[in-house]
């Protein structure tokens, strides 16, 4: 699987330098409770960048969804300083 973000917001707080360090996590859904999810990927750090390009990765339908292509799934976008 390979993920790439367009625009994501600039949360740098300094006007000569870039504190954007996008990453991105993928939870899945419970299949007993519709609120619940759960983290099961967290990417590689995108240095510098609001438009960042993720290397490629690979997950199994296990890790993924548990098997069940009836869960829903979360990407969550989030910076790291």
């Amino acid at each position: 699987m390979k993920l790439n973000a367009m625009n994501l917001p600039n949360t740098s707080t300094c006007l000569i330098c870039s504190d954007n360090n996008p990453f991105f996590e993928i939870h899945r859904g419970s299949s007993k409770d519709n609120s619940q999810f759960y983290k099961v990927y967290d990417s590689d750090i995108a240095q510098n960048t609001v438009h960042p390009l993720y290397n490629f990765f690979k997950i199994s339908g296990q890790q993924l969804c548990n098997s069940d292509k009836n869960l829903p799934l979360e990407i969550r976008f989030l910076n790291r300083t």
